[in-house]
């Protein structure tokens, strides 16, 4: 697993295809703009089968309950 800190408009690059930006959102939120090639299936967490055992396991990386 690797945690990355990201400031504003500060790109990350997956397998040289794959890009995510973070952008600002409305209300002083934050929105993730992410560019990828049409055959990566991209989902919202909640939506994603399985998300609970990811989630189980970053709640052990990082300490949250």
């Amino acid at each position: 697993m690797l945690v990355l800190g990201r400031n504003l408009n500060e790109p990350v690059v997956i397998d040289g295809k794959i890009f995510v930006k973070v952008v600002r959102g409305k209300q002083g939120g934050f929105k993730i703009a992410i560019d990828a090639p049409r055959d990566v299936s991209i989902f919202r967490g909640e939506l994603f089968p399985g998300i609970e055992k990811v989630e189980a396991k970053w709640a052990k990386v990082f300490g949250e309950k």
